[in-house]
């Protein structure tokens, strides 16, 4: 899947309210063991690095991205923000 498609997935999961838009306090770095990314579905192989955290909000629920899907939902949440006047209030229209 390519850059522009991840994001959009992206986009369109914290439009529907499937990704967090607070940010993680704390994640940290591993090797994938073949769980699916939160962001694009698709899997974090051994081979590729692995960006975990526990999602704001909800009690020990991880997410888990690909390192780039991790930087384009950041991007996403922030500027969904920035554009809603601070609110992160999910709208289901894209």
């Amino acid at each position: 899947m390519d850059s522009r498609t991840r994001g959009q997935f992206i986009r369109d999961k914290l439009a529907r309210g499937l990704l967090p838009f607070d940010p993680i306090p704390r994640f940290w770095g591993a090797a994938g063991r073949g769980e699916p990314c939160s962001g694009c579905d698709e899997i974090v192989t051994e081979r590729e690095p692995l960006v975990e955290g526990i999602r704001p909000g909800e009690t020990g629920q991880l997410v888990h991205f690909h390192i780039e899907c991790f930087y384009l939902w950041s991007h996403a949440r922030r500027r969904w923000v920035k554009n809603h006047g601070g609110s992160s209030e999910v709208a289901i229209t894209l």
